[in-house]
């Protein structure tokens, strides 16, 4: 992977573009990356998964001949709190989110209003539906908040970014570290890991005072960014092949990636 290409990843600029925080000045420039690199591409491609998989993690479907009810009876323009004050969560447009639970709340209205003989378990099913819709759409609020947060600390000025990249061992391992002195946190972004056997694993260390400490196994996660150990007065980080479980101990022959920090 090119040296101006590597540099363009550690930025945290295509996150920030997938979720519409930048200017347009520079989204102009993280869409030149993208047409011009594959390697940008790719990793674009994949961070648009993540966020599509996340939206679609907990959705289910309105049961059906619900939206019939509910458009025939409930006027379908959503109330004007509702496009006012949006979520400061990115620029995703959560008014279709709020609209559809304006509108099952006009649903509720409308089949109490309507309460005749033979409703009752068309509306117990409603309000039931209702309840675990509206949980599902606070659970995505979470997960996009978190993911907020996240976004702020790698962009954060305290906040340095290192790569680890894989040696002969494990040529497709490339890990970016965030590290924050200041805030005593660490955070890793995994952009590729190979495949292990089944009893082994990657393990990260840190070098403080002379000692290589543990950090925790990393594991393939579908997550764009991972929260991990910290320790203070770490000289580098670095990330050994162990026996699945991890061990006390790096085996440093099967040193895969290192970077001092």
């Amino acid at each position: 992977m090119k040296e101006e290409i590597r540099e363009f990843l550690n930025t945290g600029l295509l996150e920030q573009y997938v979720l519409g925080l930048l200017e347009p000045s520079e989204s102009a420039e993280v869409e030149s990356y993208i047409q011009r690199y594959p390697e940008v591409k790719k990793v674009y491609q994949e961070i648009q998964d993540g966020m599509d998989n996340l939206l679609r993690a907990s959705a289910k479907p309105v049961p059906a001949g619900v939206k019939d009810s509910i458009m025939n009876q409930v006027d379908d323009t959503p109330p004007a709190y509702i496009s006012s004050n949006p979520p400061k969560v990115s620029s995703f447009n959560w008014l279709p989110v709020a609209a559809g639970l304006a509108l099952l709340f006009g649903a509720f209205s409308f089949f109490q209003w309507n309460n005749n003989q033979g409703k009752e378990q068309e509306i117990a099913t409603l309000e039931k539906d209702f309840a675990t819709y509206k949980e599902e759409c606070e659970s995505r609020n979470l997960n996009y908040a978190n993911l907020q947060k996240q976004l702020e600390f790698i962009n954060h000025s305290e906040t340095d970014k290192f790569l680890l990249k894989g040696n002969e061992k494990a040529t497709d391992f490339q890990v970016i570290a965030y590290w924050n002195d200041f805030a005593k946190k660490s955070m890793l972004r995994i952009n590729e890991m190979p495949q292990l056997p089944d009893n082994q694993c990657f393990q990260l260390w840190a070098d403080v005072d002379g000692k290589m400490l543990n950090l925790g196994i990393i594991n393939s996660t579908d997550d764009l960014f991972v929260d991990f150990k910290y320790l203070a007065n770490a000289e580098s980080l670095n990330v050994t092949i162990e026996p699945k479980g991890g061990s006390d101990h790096p085996t440093v022959a099967d040193l895969v990636a290192n970077v001092f920090i």
